[in-house]
């Protein structure tokens, strides 16, 4: 679990714009050489993808949050790891620790729903806006979520 939080608080941090010094981040966040190299490694794959590089590249998007926060029609208070609009569409990116290949079906399961129900909410708040999801995994792979 203290894995995945600080793989979500670098996450947060190395898609900031401008993107801040790493080093800087390292000291920011506490953690030890080799866990902040396995962290930042599995981050800098996500981020460098070219298949998402749109959601991390400012110049690309219209504007980006990380950790956003929204409140559900029912008052619960719900966080989104990143959520970036376009001019057309509107994406909520959440990041999973481990890799697509070895994350059990009723998990996957879970995850597809709590990402749908965001898109959902989210929708709301967007008219006119396509709105979609997408699930990244640290250790590699991705699912796409559409409404």
């Amino acid at each position: 679990m203290r894995h995945g939080t600080r793989f979500h608080a670098l996450m947060e941090r190395l898609t900031q714009a401008p993107p801040p010094n790493i080093v800087t981040v390292q000291r920011a966040l506490g953690i030890a050489d080799a866990e902040f190299q396995t962290l930042a490694h599995d981050a800098q794959r996500i981020i460098n993808d070219a298949r998402y590089h749109r959601y991390f590249d400012a110049a690309l998007h219209l504007r980006a949050a990380n950790e956003a926060p929204f409140i559900t029609q029912r008052g619960e208070v719900l966080r989104i790891d990143r959520l970036v609009e376009f001019e057309d569409e509107v994406a909520v990116l959440d990041y999973k620790t481990g890799t697509l290949d070895n994350t059990n079906s009723a998990l996957i399961d879970e995850y597809r729903e709590q990402v749908q129900s965001y898109c959902v909410h989210i929708a709301r708040a967007f008219p006119g806006k396509r709105v979609h999801g997408l699930i990244l995994f640290s250790g590699g792979g991705s699912i796409e979520i559409t409404p």
